[in-house]
């Protein structure tokens, strides 16, 4: 008997696609779903960092000596100005070995760190300008070194300050110098250290996500190591050499004072720190296609699971001669929609293969549970499964690499395209609407 719903093979066709269309919207759903779930996450990163350490930056040392300025007016008095004069060193060598840590809030999880951070700078001659009549009075007593650190939180050892091998109390305070925060140390300079000296400093520094550096030296190197195997090196200036590997990374940085705009020496606030903060580089400790990442990369591929699989199931019926009711279809592609939610509510919970094996595992039973239910053909169930089984492993592979994944994604497709032309190529369309017309008995 004929069938009102699928009398021509076009409205079959056409019912198949408004379906596949139809199912388009719950992926939509599960995106934003995704989308919700990482932003939730990012406010429990936030947190931590609030109650850790915010991503730190590290800046300086910067020199400043208080000086007094002299000069003779227009009616022959003389008048006097307190100012400050700032200086970069001429060499900075910075090391920092970062060591990662994982903290939770709830379900949710931030990369955090500690590390131990030692700066050595040496430091020319100090000379401050003045016009011919113009007289200097530098207070040599009462110099200051300036660290900048962004989140003062996150110091958690003493912080210590040697200038030529005499330690200075270091506290708390940036208010000489352009940084917004930071410690600092005042120190006693000798005539002889006027022409340079020597200063180190060490600090224990936590943060959360990133370190970030400042190229204040006429010439500054960086050293960064960690055991975290996947960094991304970021802001002005990339590493000239680093090595990644499963043990973690060494990076180094190598930079003159060419390369910014900075001036080695400058009165009052004749630097502010916007113009120094677009200098910053560093490295994050970036998580590698975290879960959500994974997640949402992979409900992208949702209409195209949804439409293979209607490709397949449709290519059954004309090989198998039996027609299935476009309920069906919907059905069928309700389970592959569901799928992508089942993955990103496990992965919350388990680690991302297992849930992905897991939320595949569940959707292929149902599917050809139902499918050896309607079709009563263990051969074309075995097709069916085969077929999913295979889509749903080259989606795994495909969410695993990085910089490849657009390259095998779109091999595949092609692949699949051409499987299904292959598989088709003997088909006569022509007597297959005609049958559609006047469909077999063993409509399900």
């Amino acid at each position: 008997m004929k069938s009102p719903i699928t009398n021509t093979l076009g409205r079959k066709l056409a019912l198949i696609a408004a379906v596949g269309v139809l199912l388009w919207i719950p992926t939509i759903m599960v995106q934003g779903v995704i989308a919700e779930r990482e932003q939730s996450s990012a406010a429990a990163v936030q947190e931590i960092g609030a109650k850790w350490a915010q991503p730190q930056w590290i800046g300086g040392p910067i020199l400043a000596v208080p000086y007094t300025s002299w000069w003779k007016g227009s009616d022959g008095k003389m008048s006097r100005l307190e100012r400050l004069h700032f200086q970069l060193p001429d060499e900075l060598s910075i090391r920092a070995d970062l060591s990662p840590q994982r903290r939770y809030r709830g379900i949710y999880e931030a990369t955090v760190y500690s590390s131990a951070v030692t700066l050595q700078a040496t430091f020319g001659p100090i000379r401050i300008p003045a016009h011919a009549d113009e007289t200097v009075e530098p207070q040599l007593n009462r110099a200051v070194i300036v660290v900048g650190v962004n989140d003062l939180r996150g110091i958690d050892k003493k912080v210590t300050f040697e200038l030529d091998g005499t330690s200075g109390e270091a506290e708390s305070g940036a208010s000489e110098g352009p940084f917004p925060s930071g410690v600092r140390s005042q120190f006693a300079l000798s005539e002889a250290q006027r022409d340079g000296f020597s200063f180190q400093a060490t600090l224990g520094l936590r943060g959360t996500d990133g370190l970030q550096f400042l190229p204040l030296g006429k010439v500054t190197s960086v050293e960064v190591t960690s055991a975290w195997a996947s960094p991304s090196f970021g802001g002005a200036f990339l590493p000239n050499e680093y090595k990644v590997s499963d043990d973690g990374f060494h990076a180094s940085w190598s930079m003159l004072h060419f390369n910014r705009s900075i001036p080695q020496r400058w009165i009052g606030e004749g630097l502010t720190w916007k113009e120094i903060e677009k200098t910053q580089f560093g490295v994050s400790l970036l998580q590698v296609a975290d879960h959500y990442q994974k997640s949402m990369r992979a409900v992208k591929y949702a209409i195209l699971f949804i439409l293979l699989t209607f490709v397949t199931c449709f290519i059954l019926e004309v090989i198998g001669g039996f027609a299935l009711h476009p309920i069906q279809y919907l059905l069928v592609g309700a389970a592959i929609s569901l799928f992508f939610l089942l993955l990103v509510s496990l992965s919350e919970h388990l680690d991302f293969g297992i849930s992905y094996a897991a939320a595949t595992g569940m959707t292929l039973l149902v599917i050809l549970l139902y499918a050896a239910a309607i079709l009563h053909s263990v051969r074309h169930v075995a097709a069916l499964g085969g077929i999913l089984g295979t889509l749903y492993a080259f989606l795994y592979v495909v969410l695993q690499l990085e910089d490849y994944a657009l390259l095998v994604g779109t091999l595949g497709v092609f692949a699949a395209l051409a499987g299904v032309m292959w598989t088709t190529r003997h088909i006569n369309w022509y007597r297959i609407e005609e049958s559609v017309q006047n469909p077999p008995e063993n409509v399900v």
